[in-house]
């Protein structure tokens, strides 16, 4: 037996509105999904008015405001999150399938809702997240799982680039095409060149998905 404190950690690194570019990738509550761990949905450090927290790709990031709300999940980019996010990171990379497991799972969402103070707006911490009891597997278990869920968010990775660039090209050709300007065989070029230039060839041996990729979408309470 162990603890998540024993295979994770809190980076803390708080940054001030003005140590951060505008484009900066930001991620608040608002962004993040309930019981998925695809955090496919950012906006821009352009509206922070106060201190964030600084994250990396890869890393974990979870609600801990109301947490009963199952926010979390895996960050698909590098950025700045709300202060009522806690980034965890695993202590070595092997750490980082178990922990996404752990912290994503029905049982610890239930125990920190226990654990949290306040009513109205009960917040958990990671003192208390640190504390949850866990059964540590043998290292070279933990690695081989990890690796594995190294490649599922990187695919997650991937669909949310591409649904996003997807979503600029639709957003720039609809008017266009209601106009007349462009005939659909161009909009067609154009989601097709679009697509290319976001899609990167799946690595050899990678996870396989159900079809229609839904993996993304659905992977939910437990990782």
């Amino acid at each position: 037996m162990g603890t998540v404190g024993e295979i994770g950690t809190n980076p803390r690194r708080g940054v001030l509105p003005s140590e951060v570019d505008a484009t900066t990738p930001y991620v608040g509550l608002e962004h993040m999904p309930r019981r998925c761990i695809a955090l496919d949905d950012w906006g821009t450090a352009a509206d922070v008015s106060s201190g964030k927290s600084r994250f990396s790709r890869g890393e974990i990031l979870f609600g801990k405001l109301r947490p009963y709300f199952h926010k979390v999940g895996v960050a698909l980019i590098d950025g700045v999150c709300s202060t009522d996010v806690i980034v965890a990171a695993p202590k070595q990379e092997c750490w980082f399938g178990v922990l996404l497991g752990h912290l994503s799972s029905d049982e610890f969402i239930d125990y920190v809702d226990g654990a949290s103070g306040g009513t109205r707006m009960p917040r958990t911490s990671w003192g208390d997240m640190a504390r949850y009891q866990i059964v540590i597997p043998p290292e070279p278990i933990a690695a081989s799982y990890s690796a594995w869920m190294r490649q599922v968010a990187d695919m997650l990775r991937l669909h949310a680039h591409e649904s996003r660039a997807l979503a600029a090209l639709r957003d720039a050709l609809l008017p266009q095409l209601l106009s007349g300007e462009i005939r659909l065989r161009e909009a067609e070029r154009a989601v097709d060149d679009s697509l290319q230039s976001t899609r990167t060839p799946p690595r050899a041996g990678g996870p396989t998905l159900p079809r229609g990729g839904k993996a993304a979408g659905t992977m939910k309470g437990r990782a």
